[in-house]
């Protein structure tokens, strides 16, 4: 293979690095391509068969010079405008009646202060389990509003949490019931009650007549 070789392009003898290697160089490479591409010996120039005017053709079957040209060609319709307006239209139509016809989604009536529902839910576990997790549930509710919130270190006691915000402050009892009520210890110490109101997503603090004073 290393012995001197005719370039097909411009007949000077170089040394080809492969067996089928022809050209000394991309630039005779591309010049030969060029002169004797498989387009340039085929394409040549001819008349249409339907207006005559002269064309380059590429293959013996290229006869005319455009698909307008060739006798099954079949020019589209246009719509007018009136037709197009009238489609718009009642696509239109037919939205407004998908959207006035589709059906109703049912919707659950319920109380204002309907409550208990998760006193529902936690009914297996015990009753110190339920006040701890009631306790909880109110702190983690208020901390999320930007409360203060404090517990008391002994599990027995009048009061659960002290909640605070700025100058407003609340001895607080959380409660699992919304309808207990007050000791009269408690009722001295001006505590009052705290529970969540799970269908407005609110906590409640009302005082021992069970009028609400504060929604969180």
């Amino acid at each position: 293979m290393w012995y001197k070789r005719k370039c097909k392009t411009c007949l000077e003898k170089y040394v080809p690095v492969q067996e089928t290697q022809k050209f000394c160089g991309a630039i005779c490479r591309n010049e030969w391509w060029k002169k004797n591409s498989y387009s340039h010996r085929r394409s040549r120039t001819t008349n249409c068969l339907t207006c005559g005017e002269e064309f380059i053709k590429y293959n013996d079957n290229h006869k005319f010079c455009g698909p307008t040209c060739k006798p099954t060609f079949v020019e589209p319709k246009k719509k007018s405008s009136v037709e197009i307006k009238r489609n718009l239209f009642f696509d239109i139509l037919k939205k407004v009646y998908k959207f006035y016809n589709r059906k109703p989604v049912p919707i659950k009536k319920r109380d204002q202060y309907e409550l208990n529902e998760r006193f529902d839910e936690i009914t297996i576990t015990g009753p110190g389990k339920k006040g701890a997790i009631t306790e909880h549930e109110f702190m983690c509710h208020v901390a999320r509003r930007g409360w203060e919130c404090f517990k008391n270190f002994s599990p027995n006691g009048p009061i659960d949490l002290v909640i605070f915000k700025e100058k407003e402050s609340y001895f607080i009892d959380a409660k699992t019931n919304p309808h207990s009520t007050l000791n009269a210890d408690q009722k001295n110490l001006d505590i009052k009650i705290g529970y969540l109101d799970r269908h407005r997503n609110v906590a409640i603090v009302s005082d021992s007549h069970g009028h609400i004073i504060k929604q969180i």
